[in-house]
């Protein structure tokens, strides 16, 4: 008999509140090993709470939550590589590229690692910058680069931090079409590449269902999760989305699903 392969992350019976408001309640799921799990909603569904929850910074009032083994923020050697959502980079702000995918090395050495870079440091920013396509950038401001190079940089960084779970918040808010699909079809290639775990969160429902593996859609509660195809045409995300339901039907159908190896 084949063992059950530990899960990446594992939540049940979830439940968060915020000045003693109830935001998630009785949330619970899995992501396995390798799998790109999308998590969408409305604004105000509580996916930022969520992501909160996971990466250690917020407390649950409930339930149980475990992300590589661990509680969260408690996880040993290689912890999560974070995209959090854009932030406008000035043009004169100083750091160059491979000093800012440096830091996601130094986070995860902790507090020795900030004073010196060893070797592996240096070679892993070295790996991480090939890996998304910007060695060639190493030296120049971040500032100076285009929205979609400043995302490669941040993913990158993430990279540095960890190789197995890649937590994305909302990481194409502010780009193009082209580069949009460009970040998610990198994304894929890392997790075939890696085994990477991925956890992308967004109100985008129609660029989610077009990559994930899996997709949970939530407000406040779970209202369906499963294979995207049929998350879309659940009666429950028309309760999920409610009077945002028709916009989405209709751009899901104008530009289709693409499958998971596009």
């Amino acid at each position: 008999m084949n063992e059950r392969v530990a899960p990446v992350v594992r939540v049940e019976g979830l439940r968060v509140s915020r000045d003693d408001h109830p935001v998630l309640e009785d949330i619970s799921f899995e992501v396995a090993p390798g799998e790109f799990a999308g998590i969408c909603g409305p604004n105000g569904a509580g996916k930022t709470t969520l992501l909160k929850t996971l990466l250690g910074s917020l407390k649950p009032d409930a339930g149980e939550v475990t992300v590589l083994g661990a509680l969260p923020g408690r996880q040993q050697d290689e912890g999560i590589g974070y995209v959090p959502q854009r932030s406008a980079v000035p043009a004169s702000f100083p750091a160059r590229v491979r000093d800012v995918v440096a830091m996601g090395r130094m986070r995860r050495r902790g507090w020795r690692g900030r004073l010196r870079m060893a070797s592996e440091d240096r070679e892993a920013v070295r790996q991480n910058l090939a890996r998304v396509g910007i060695e060639t950038l190493a030296e120049r401001p971040i500032g100076q680069l285009s929205g979609g190079e400043q995302r490669r940089v941040v993913l990158a960084q993430a990279l540095c931090a960890s190789t197995r779970l890649l937590i994305l918040d909302e990481p194409t808010v502010g780009l193009d079409l082209p580069a949009e699909q460009n970040f998610y079809e990198l994304c894929r290639r890392l997790q075939s590449e890696l085994g990477l775990s991925v956890i992308a969160v967004s109100h985008d429902l129609v660029a989610l269902a077009g990559e994930a593996d899996r997709l949970l859609c939530i407000n406040r509660r779970m209202h369906v999760h499963g294979n995207p195809d049929e998350v879309v045409h659940s009666h429950a995300l028309k309760e999920a989305y409610a009077c945002e339901f028709d916009f989405l039907r209709g751009e899901l159908d104008h530009h289709g699903r693409h499958g998971p190896g596009h």
